[in-house]
């Protein structure tokens, strides 16, 4: 069955979009219709028992009381279904059930973790905004995220720059060259320093706030809110946000009955003068009026004369940093609920109007104390805890879900999303599992990393003045790892030279010592000079020398002298000349791989260290391979043709070349005719001694 058209429904009661309704001509004979659109529009439908029927009612024109609670529950998923739990493992909530969680601050391992963790918590502000609030006393109670910290430890997260980042200014280092002409009859003249006064007028009876809308959200929460409703105090600079389902009159003096009524409950500040935008509907104004406020509105099509404007830049850009760092599985429907942290969050980098020493969340609530209520990174994975009386013997001690905020009604507990119910509960007990936050925890491979990133800032000159035994330490570990210097020369030498010098004697055995028939080559001067091996238990005990290891050195290997072609060789007695060498060449190299093997067995860590640097000498001279940046391999041009990662850009990139060397590439690439292929028949017969092969590389 197919719809085939759209009406309306003639129920003049409902409202126009729960009359929405889709034409199925086989339905002829009966209708269906669905309970979603009245949800959707804020209608209530309740299914008597038995045959009693179902009524459907206005959400604001009754109000319902439960005897006991409900014997099952279930939540609306996002494609609009209603999904009830078929176990009773699963916890019943009519609102928020209190139960437990909060992991503090106190048990991460480093002052650059706490700057991190807190950093998150605070929604990714800028570097310069959580400076100006830590040095202004906001974030005293926060602990070790102080001024110097931030300076030293401040995270350049991407969340920041996905809420913050702004178009670069212009003119700031411009190339534009000055006209010299018309700088020649200017003459600056200093200027004079006078005693000035400035005077402002203010009424200190006018406490104003203001109000605006944002756009729509791009996805419906939960409770199908869409809408922000952001309102700006200015005595105290405060900024507060609403949720609101759409922006007719009575969902906007919902919201604006909810900001307001918070604020007065504060006992601090009264707003009694109201300032709105021009197309502000009456039922909205009516409702101001009865909180004794005075109603202002800006002229048609001047929205900065509304403070509320940039008080909506400044939360969605902040609001926008909150959900870039919300875990990847967080269900976006439920934006709504990190409202009240992100307002919160949003105030204690604020500094109030009339008293600037102090945050705007200070001026309407006092001061925040994060020992009573901790912050955690909104919307970020958790594990709570669940008590005993809640789970079964053998129950598991945890439940996944999402953080929300924290709880200002409790001591030390936040509000979590539980993933398997969907409902929230209050906890004491909660670990947390940012992506970018980092657990409570030190791996071995950190404390290698850090080690070496030492010992490498010391070799390369960054020592310690002050400790005259490590000083002595560094110093003879960098002669070790330093080949070819003076010591190793000097050590040779002495090796070598013998105890007695007889210079007759030594003129004599050359004169008649034969020379080989076959010439061996000479080792280098640093393969023979071995540094010896040493062992450093401390920087500041004594160091120890171990005794060389003398290194059994092969005998030389006697190459046969390589085969070279005469002209009236024919083509298959070449091919049979070049297997012979390359089977002598492969058993030749099998023996000494294992010789190799062998003596590197016994090799010190200088005498490794010195193997390694020869062969990243010897691999710099060969043809342009390409370092795996993931593996360390270097990968030369057939290994890239046939990786997985690499084929498609090197094989197009080879084409192009090819292509530009040759004939070109229709519509892509340029020729210049540098080389032309031809086919193997198409060489004379007299030329194909002169066919060689050649390599590609890298480029």
């Amino acid at each position: 069955m197919q719809a085939s058209s759209t009406a309306l429904l003639g129920l003049s009661k409902l409202r126009s979009g729960a009359r929405e309704a889709l034409v199925v001509p086989e339905l002829k004979p009966a209708a269906l219709m669905s309970v979603s659109p009245l949800a959707n529009n804020g209608y209530t439908t309740i299914f008597h028992p038995h045959q009693e029927g179902v009524t459907v009612h206005d959400a604001n024109s009754f109000s319902l009381t439960l005897k006991s609670p409900p014997v099952l529950q279930g939540c609306r998923n996002e494609a609009g279904l209603w999904t009830v739990p078929l176990t009773d493992e699963a916890t019943i909530s009519q609102h928020i059930d209190i139960d437990e969680a909060a992991m503090n601050v106190y048990d991460l391992p480093s002052t650059k973790e706490v700057v991190r963790f807190l950093h998150a918590a605070l929604g990714f502000p800028t570097k310069a905004t959580l400076l100006t609030a830590a040095k202004n006393g906001n974030l005293v109670t926060f602990p070790g995220l102080t001024p110097e910290n931030i300076n030293k430890h401040f995270p350049e997260s991407d969340e920041t720059q996905k809420g913050h980042m702004r178009q670069s200014r212009q003119g700031v280092r411009s190339t534009k060259v000055p006209d010299e002409d018309a700088m020649l009859d200017f003459t600056p003249t200093p200027g004079v320093k006078k005693k000035d006064v400035y005077l402002r007028v203010v009424n200190a009876d006018k406490r104003s706030m203001y109000t605006d809308q944002s756009g729509p959200f791009p996805r419906k929460s939960r409770r199908s809110n869409q809408y922000i409703m952001v309102a700006v105090e200015l005595d105290g600079n405060y900024i507060d946000a609403e949720a609101l389902k759409t922006r007719n009159a009575a969902d906007l003096t919902a919201a604006y009955q909810k900001i307001f009524s918070r604020w007065k409950a504060t006992g601090v500040i009264c707003p009694n003068w109201h300032v709105l935008d021009n197309e502000a509907p009456e039922k909205f104004k009516q409702a101001i009026r009865e909180n004794n406020c005075r109603v202002e509105l800006t002229p048609a099509d001047m929205h900065r004369r509304n403070a509320a404007e940039r008080a909506i830049q400044t939360f969605k850009s902040h609001f926008k940093s909150v959900l870039a760092g919300v875990s990847d599985d967080f269900p976006i429907r439920e934006w709504d609920e990190l409202l009240p942290q992100a307002v919160l969050t949003l105030n204690l980098l604020r500094q109030s109007h009339v008293a600037p020493n102090i945050s705007a969340y200070a001026y309407h609530h006092g001061s925040f104390d994060y020992n009573r209520m901790p912050l955690a990174p909104m919307g970020c994975a958790v594990q709570f805890h669940v008590k005993p009386d809640r789970r079964k013997t053998w129950g598991e001690h945890s439940m996944d879900g999402w953080y929300l905020k924290t709880s200002e009604e409790h001591y030390r507990c936040h509000i979590v999303l539980v993933k398997k119910t969907q409902a929230k509960r209050v906890t004491d007990t909660v670990f947390f599992k940012h992506k970018y936050i980092t657990q409570p925890e030190v791996k071995p491979a950190d404390i290698i990393i850090k080690a070496y990133q030492d010992l490498r800032q010391a070799l390369q000159g960054l020592k310690n003045p002050a400790d005259a035994k490590q000083m002595q330490t560094l110093e003879q570990i960098q002669d070790q790892l330093s080949p070819g210097n003076k010591m190793q020369i000097e050590r040779g030498l002495e090796r070598r030279q013998p105890r007695v010098q007889n210079i007759m004697q030594q003129l004599t055995a050359r004169a008649q010592q034969q020379p080989p028939r076959v010439q061996f080559e000479e080792p280098r001067r640093e393969e023979s000079l071995q540094p010896a091996r040493m062992i450093v238990a401390s920087p500041r005990k004594q160091v120890v020398m171990s005794p060389r290891k003398e290194i059994a050195t092969p005998a030389p290997t006697i190459r046969k002298p390589k085969y070279v072609a005469q002209e009236e060789d024919s083509i298959a007695a070449r091919l049979k000349a070049r297997r012979a060498a390359s089977s002598t060449n492969t058993v030749n190299a099998r023996q000494a791989s294992a010789t190799k093997v062998s003596a590197a067995a016994d090799e010190s860590i200088a005498e490794r260290l010195l193997r390694r640097k020869r062969q990243i000498a010897n691999s710099i001279e060969k043809a342009f391979p390409v370092l795996d940046p993931e593996t360390g391999q270097l990968l030369e041009y057939r290994q890239l043709l046939r990786h997985p990662k690499f084929k498609d850009a090197w094989n197009i990139s080879a084409a192009n070349e090819f292509g530009r060397l040759a004939q070109g590439i229709k519509g892509r690439v340029k020729a210049t005719d540098t080389i032309k292929f031809i086919r193997k028949s198409d060489i004379p017969p007299d030329r194909l001694k002169d066919v060689t092969y050649i390599k590609f590389v890298c480029q």
